[in-house]
């Protein structure tokens, strides 16, 4: 158990130091989501099936809340 929480440290101060690689991995793990999941190509603007059949247009938008956490706000049609 010492060595999890050490663990957590560690990537907790990690994180600290360098939010913009946080961010960095976020926008990728975001770009899976949209490309793969939701089945929007954002280079075509176009979509093909997804979990959610297939969309007609998305939109997302990435926002940072005061204590420096990501989330997303998305809209599908279709």
């Amino acid at each position: 158990m010492e060595k999890c929480r050490l663990s957590f440290e560690l990537r907790k101060e990690t994180r600290r130091l360098y939010p913009g690689a946080c961010s960095l991995v976020y926008q990728h793990l975001m770009q899976i989501v949209t490309e793969c999941l939701i089945g929007w190509d954002p280079k075509k603007q176009s979509g093909r099936p997804g979990v959610f059949g297939v969309p007609l247009a998305y939109s997302r938008t990435d926002e940072e809340q005061g204590r420096k956490t990501l989330h997303i706000v998305t809209g599908k049609y279709g």
